[in-house]
């Protein structure tokens, strides 16, 4: 083999092995990625779990009798959402969710974060907006993240400044009281 023969030769070797290696980054990456939007998907079907779990429940301790309509000052007042000393850290009505949190495992074996607020609203124009006084609407937001440690790489995150940042899921949803018999 002559010299032209052999550089032609190291240098068709070496064009194979970049090339390996571009194809074995390649799909690393989109491992990677399909593993994000696995969890992300996951940690949406939890988030919807949840809320299908919370408009179970009454939308307010009061209102566990049907027998007559409720006035809004029978609703628990908005600086006593959550737990009810007799709940035995269960939600049994919509407002036991206001500063509930919990961790859940996915089916993939992931564990997830999940905390949830709740106050009381009302219609502004066209908004939504925080009440600070009892109504008929109550809103649930629900946030979801991943549950690893404050030092270790998150799984949900974006990147700001060449740094990996904790993203939360959440979704915002609003539970009104109706009565008819």
């Amino acid at each position: 083999m002559h010299t032209g023969q052999t550089m032609i030769t190291l240098g068709a070797l070496m064009f194979l092995g970049i090339t390996v290696l571009n194809m074995n980054r390649s799909f690393s990456d989109s491992d990677v990625a399909l593993l994000h939007n696995q969890y992300r998907m996951e940690a949406l079907s939890l988030m919807n779990t949840y809320k299908e779990e919370a408009f179970t429940r009454f939308f307010d301790e009061a209102c566990t009798s049907l027998i007559s309509a409720k006035r809004v000052n029978d609703f628990t007042a908005a600086a006593s959402l959550g737990m009810g000393v007799g709940d035995g850290g269960i939600p049994n009505d919509f407002d036991d969710y206001h500063n509930y949190s919990l961790t859940d495992t996915g089916p993939s074996g992931m564990v997830y974060k999940i905390f949830f607020k709740v106050d009381y609203v009302d219609l502004s124009g066209n908004q939504i907006v925080t009440s600070a006084s009892r109504t008929y609407h109550k809103r649930m937001r629900i946030y979801v993240t991943d549950n690893t440690a404050a030092g270790d790489d998150p799984m949900f995150y974006h990147w700001k400044n060449g740094l990996k940042v904790r993203d939360t899921l959440s979704v915002s949803l609003v539970n009104s009281y109706w009565f008819y018999n």
